[in-house]
């Protein structure tokens, strides 16, 4: 999905529009779905084709800087936290918590 933000004149007598290119999925039964009208407590809201989510989720793509660069976890974080999961996945399989084979994944 193109995380586009669209909304009517019926909505919050604007239109709003971001432009980030991420797709939702690269499935061509995501991508085939057609968009549609959700609706929240602020009323309806289109949803572009293809897009998973709902009309406060697509809310907040327009009012909140959502998926940009700043967005993404530090790399030092993400290769601390496989850390933290190899060495919980060892000790559980010590332990007999976990099979050998599915530590072994992790």
């Amino acid at each position: 999905c193109n995380r586009s933000i669209m909304s009517s004149s019926t909505d919050l007598d604007a239109t709003f529009v971001r432009d980030t290119t991420t797709k939702a999925a690269e499935n061509p039964e995501i991508d085939g779905l057609p968009s549609r009208v959700e609706s929240d407590s602020m009323g309806g809201l289109t949803i572009p084709p293809g897009c998973l989510w709902g009309a406060q989720t697509q809310r907040s793509l327009g009012n909140f800087p959502i998926g940009g660069d700043e967005s993404r976890m530090p790399l030092e974080v993400v290769y601390g936290m496989a850390i933290l999961k190899k060495c919980c996945a060892e000790y559980n399989s010590k332990t007999g918590k976990l099979p050998e084979d599915i530590a072994k994944a992790i």
